[in-house]
């Protein structure tokens, strides 16, 4: 396990530094994962963030979960609301809906005070303009 963390963080920093069809990469960008934005929130309010989890698109229920697990049976603390920029990502939102369920890469501004519809969730990614899937 110690020496899978640093293998997906270099990933993860080699991949995103690339222009993909869903949105730009932002290079300015940190990449963190769920778990750190749950644990050290205040750490990362108002900072742009990249990262990977599993989505859902829907009306009243976007959000991005840190597993599929945690996606299925909607345990909602280990998730945060996402607001997708569509204008910046360039890609239909039905289109983004078939990515409901598998792992993405998000790129958008982490809000702590924003815990999405009826305060469900533990804070959100905002203005998510870098969307795409993560095979």
């Amino acid at each position: 396990m110690s020496i899978l963390k640093p293998l997906i963080i270099l990933s993860i920093l080699v991949f995103t530094s690339f222009v993909n069809a869903n949105g730009e990469a932002a290079h300015e960008s940190k990449s963190v994962s769920i778990v750190q934005l749950i644990s050290n929130p205040e750490k990362y309010d108002q900072i742009k963030v990249r990262l990977i989890g599993v989505p859902r698109l829907e009306f009243e229920g976007e959000f991005i979960c840190l597993n599929k697990e945690s996606y299925q049976f909607w345990v909602s603390k280990n998730c945060l609301w996402i607001s997708p920029n569509i204008e910046a990502i360039n890609v239909p939102y039905k289109e983004l809906e078939k990515y409901n369920g598998k792992y993405v890469l998000i790129e958008g501004t982490f809000n702590l005070k924003n815990l999405g519809h009826g305060g469900m969730n533990s804070g959100a990614i905002e203005n998510v303009t870098r969307y795409q899937l993560w095979e």
